[in-house]
């Protein structure tokens, strides 16, 4: 776990966001976030359920430069091939979004899956051999951790609210579908990007006691993934060629 720790240290900005979005049809999907407080112990799980290696694959990656302070990685076509024992592995197919900060740190970490593969192999004469992954493209271990998670973030929105309102846990507990449904109903009608900084409660983020520095390198709705051309530098330096200072680790 100490590794993970450090890695998520090293390449995550305090308040990153890491989401994976599931379509489960053409109107409906399914995300699922996490904070940089989970990301290690995520980590950790999915390696210990038997994924031995994860590879990315990304065709045509394209990047932009928003007031030279954030950068942008879109690639439309990402494949995520993880390899289990035996050479049996898994290969997801979607889409890949990426926000770093100015010292390339990863601020979101956005994948939003189409569809997944399993392939065996053949060599592997175990035909009671269970299957991989679940419907989502994800080892069990891995989608316990991700439930668990959505379940922490819907108390949190309580908790805002709670601490918002200055009502006690029992009062506000009370309130809180009736806010909910109202709040919900406000919002759609509100104009576009207006969730974006407000909760279901209509709770600004920068009043969030916890989530005031919640991930400020996060695009805004008016930065949207591709950003219109006004927000970009036409001319932006490659990724791959700015310089972050690291610190020197022990082995």
């Amino acid at each position: 776990m100490a590794f993970w720790e450090s890695f998520v240290k090293e390449y995550f900005t305090e308040g990153a966001i890491y989401k994976y979005i599931v379509w489960l049809n053409k109107k409906n999907n399914r995300v699922f976030e996490l904070s940089t407080d989970t990301l290690p112990r995520l980590f950790h799980i999915t390696y210990d359920s038997g994924v031995q290696e994860m590879l990315y694959f990304m065709e045509n990656p394209r990047e932009w430069s928003i007031d030279n302070k954030t950068y942008l990685l879109y690639v439309t076509k990402t494949r995520i091939m993880m390899t289990f024992p035996e050479e049996d592995h898994v290969v997801i197919h979607g889409q890949l979004r990426v926000t770093f900060d100015s010292t390339l740190k990863i601020a979101c970490w956005e994948f939003e899956k189409n569809y997944h593969q399993e392939y065996y192999s053949r060599n592997n004469k175990n035909n009671n051999k269970k299957q991989l992954v679940n419907e989502y493209g994800l080892p069990s271990e891995v989608m316990r951790c991700f439930e668990i998670a959505e379940v922490i973030s819907t108390m949190e929105e309580l908790m805002d609210f709670t601490h918002f309102a200055q009502l006690t846990p029992t009062e506000a507990l009370k309130k809180f579908n009736i806010e909910y449904g109202r709040m919900k109903s406000s919002l759609s009608s509100a104009p576009q990007g207006y969730g974006e900084y407000y909760n279901p409660y209509g709770i600004p983020l920068s009043m969030h006691p916890k989530r005031s520095s919640h991930n400020p390198h996060y695009p805004r709705p008016d930065q949207a993934i591709p950003p219109t051309v006004s927000d970009v530098n036409m001319n932006p330096p490659s990724i791959s060629n700015i310089k972050r200072e690291t610190n020197n680790t022990p082995n």
